[in-house]
């Protein structure tokens, strides 16, 4: 059996047993990394993930067998950095929406108008999504009101990432120009 890099094909078999070497060799010490930044469930969860990225794109017959050890680090590294980032993220929305639960909890006494022209100012934005054409609307709520990243919505959908964009770019302009007609209405009505 040939180690993971050289040329030629291995037998289906010989692909399964040099596969379930690298996947003995490295998988403790690629668990005990990722734990020291993410939690053990999650560390062997991304350890898993990554040998089964390896597995489905054979990317151990590919990558020269002195690099493996190496890649397969890299790769880890990558991805419990974008758990961290994740996490990161989700922890300033958290602190984001506390923050203004707490301003409005403050402010709910000393302006009863506010909450009703942000009301207003609300029904006006939905309204307005409710107009866009349906594809349009359908991307627009999925990235900002579900919160998903456009490659995410992309690969959903089976349409292009740019097609994404587009689509958010279109709504985001159709909202902005309705809006703005809307605000310069009511601040015509209030003089």
């Amino acid at each position: 059996m040939r180690a993971s890099g050289e040329k030629g094909k291995l037998k289906p078999q010989d692909e399964v047993e040099l596969f379930k070497k690298i996947y003995v060799a490295y998988t403790p010490d690629l668990v005990a990394t990722a734990a020291r930044y993410v939690s053990m469930s999650v560390a062997e969860d991304l350890v898993q993930e990554l040998f089964l990225k390896v597995w489905n794109q054979k990317l151990f017959l590919c990558v020269k067998a002195s690099e493996l050890r190496y890649f397969l680090f890299a790769s880890l590294r990558n991805s419990c950095l974008d758990v961290l980032r994740h996490e990161e993220v989700k922890l300033g929305y958290i602190d984001y929406y506390k923050k203004n639960l707490e301003m409005e909890i403050l402010s709910c006494s000393d302006q009863p108008f506010y909450y009703a022209e942000e009301n207003n100012n609300l029904d006006a934005l939905f309204r307005e999504v409710n107009k866009l054409p349906p594809k349009c609307r359908e991307i627009f709520l999925e990235s900002y009101i579900d919160g998903k990243k456009s490659a995410e919505i992309a690969r959903e959908k089976c349409i292009s990432q740019r097609t994404v964009e587009a689509q958010l770019y279109k709504a985001l302009k159709m909202l902005r120009s309705a809006l703005t007609l809307l605000s310069l209405f009511f601040s015509l009505l209030s003089k």
